[in-house]
Formats: structure tokens, sequence, C-alpha cells
């Protein structure tokens, strides 16, 4: 990551990846695509974040695709949270709308539990 951000040379960002990335082929999609997206802060991959367990507390749901590329369902279990994977690439929103949004309206019918 710090070296996608010495390329971009901004200091700060790690540039977006291209709309092929993201399996967006059809030139009008990746040209709308490309106008929307931003970079994301060096600092999201670079700072520990602090739990104090209170996060423990929470039901919650961890939704990820596969095949993932970081272990999201062992972060899901870790906090106790219900898993739900989705088969598709990483932004699977883009590629497979509904699909996501699927998911979205049967967490919220069927709450987790802590």
């Amino acid at each position: 990551m710090a070296a996608m951000r010495a390329n971009a040379g901004d200091g700060w960002c790690v540039p977006a990846p291209a709309p092929e990335s993201f399996g967006i082929t059809e030139p009008g999609e990746a040209r709308r695509l490309e106008r929307r997206l931003r970079g994301q802060p060096l600092r999201t991959f670079t700072e520990p974040t602090r739990l104090t367990g209170a996060v423990g507390r929470i039901p919650g749901t961890g939704v990820h695709c596969r095949p993932a590329t970081f272990p999201f369902a062992r972060f899901a279990a870790e906090l106790g949270y219900r898993d739900i994977a989705l088969d598709g690439p990483h932004d699977v929103m883009l590629s497979d709308p509904r699909s996501v949004a699927d998911v979205l309206l049967s967490c919220a019918t069927t709450p987790a539990t802590p």
C-alpha cells in the first residue's frame, strides 16, 4: 500500500483501482464508475484499531465476498458475528447489486443476536 501511495505522488492516499479490477468491462459502465472512484487514505491500512471490548456487546453480521482477499470470515467469527459470504469479486455491489441488496434485506428481517 505504501508503494502504491508513493507511486501516486500525493503522499496520503492509495489510488482507486481501475474499473476492470472490479469486473466492470462494459465501456459505458466503466466510464461511469471511473468518474466516481476515489482513493482511500493510506492510514486506513496502517493505523491500528483500538477496541475497548464494547463491540462484543453489539450484535452484528459480517458480509464478505468469496473468494476473500482478507480473512473476513475469521474476523466475523472473532467478534461473534454471524457470517454471510457472497460469491463474487470484492466489490460485488458493482457487479451484482441485487445480491447485495438481498443479503442486506435478509439481515434487516432476521437480526443478529449478541
